[in-house]
């Protein structure tokens, strides 16, 4: 089998591997290269949406069982995909639960600086956005934190005098390592 093909919508020669597999074609691979593939589906999809959705609605009725071990597969093999869409779809739900839109959330990202409200480190510093801190009782959005400092504040359960506490036992032990004690 050869390292190139030549794509028949746009002519272009490519790596065997620049097409999808076919296996009714002579050489196991489609005729048009994946970007034409894409953007011809694409192009079917905007002016049959309509009858697309319902095919697949269909089919997906029929198959309820072999959808299933398809997602089950699909997650086992993408778990760095499946936690980023859980933590994108748990943080966009918890916004709506507070009121707060992308546009909100921006702005108290911009008066903050880009910054953790607590630790003051930025934003890109972290794997993922910062969180949304709200009071628990009355539900008021206060700020933006990291996980790690809205994680702390939650373990001390919001208690300004246990926080005040902890910090106090942290400079006492502190000192006392200073001081050989």
């Amino acid at each position: 089998m050869s390292d190139t093909k030549r794509c028949s919508k746009c002519d272009e020669v490519r790596a065997s591997t620049e097409f999808y597999r076919q296996r009714s074609a002579k050489d196991g691979r489609h005729p048009y290269c994946k970007r034409c593939s894409s953007e011809r589906g694409r192009r079917y999809y905007a002016e049959n949406t309509k009858s697309v959705l319902e095919r697949t609605r269909q089919w997906r009725e029929a198959n309820v069982e072999r959808k299933r071990e398809t997602d089950r597969r699909w997650a086992l093999n993408n778990p760095e995909r499946v936690l980023a869409y859980k933590l994108k779809s748990d943080r966009k739900r918890r916004a709506a639960k507070l009121g707060v839109s992308r546009e909100v959330r921006d702005r108290m990202l911009f008066a903050q600086g880009g910054s953790c409200k607590i630790c003051r480190r930025h934003e890109s510093e972290f794997d993922r956005e910062l969180c949304l801190d709200h009071c628990h009782v009355t539900g008021r959005v206060r700020g933006l934190l990291c996980n790690p400092c809205n994680r702390g504040l939650g373990s001390f359960r919001d208690i300004p005098a246990h926080l005040r506490a902890a910090a106090d036992y942290l400079e006492a032990a502190q000192e006392n390592l200073t001081n050989g004690s």
